[in-house]
């Protein structure tokens, strides 16, 4: 292991197929474990709160932006900013609303003007319309 990084095995092949038999390499599985340690230390110890994750997503934003804007930026940096709208609730993917009496009384005042209307057209005589105005 030179320079404390595994040699990479040759293997010929498209970058998906390679990507996958490194991961198959023990000491590339012991160096991604060893790098991915301290932050999945820090994030069972830590007290996650709103306040927490809203600071990390306004970290990674600062951060993001600090290195220019490339394809890669723009996706991360659009999809942070959708988190951080969500979860202030200035964007929401569904609009709730609840069946309450209000709603129930105005589709029912609704549904008997539509009542009388069909009663009223029933009642005129054949051929007239708009109160007896014949057109």
């Amino acid at each position: 292991m030179p320079n404390g990084r595994p040699s990479r095995p040759a293997i010929p092949g498209p970058c998906p197929e390679a990507a996958h038999e490194c991961l198959k390499n023990e000491e590339v599985q012991a160096l991604i474990e060893k790098r991915q340690a301290p932050t999945l230390n820090k994030l069972e110890t830590a007290n996650i709160t709103d306040a927490y994750v809203l600071g990390g997503i306004r970290g990674l934003i600062t951060r993001i932006e600090s290195y220019g804007l490339g394809a890669w930026q723009a996706v991360a940096l659009t999809r942070l900013w959708e988190m951080l709208v969500k979860s202030v609730g200035l964007f929401k993917e569904k609009i709730e609303f609840g069946v309450d009496e209000v709603i129930m009384q105005k589709l029912l005042e609704g549904r008997e003007r539509t009542r009388l209307a069909e009663v009223q057209a029933l009642a005129l005589p054949e051929g007239k319309e708009d109160g007896g105005n014949v057109h």
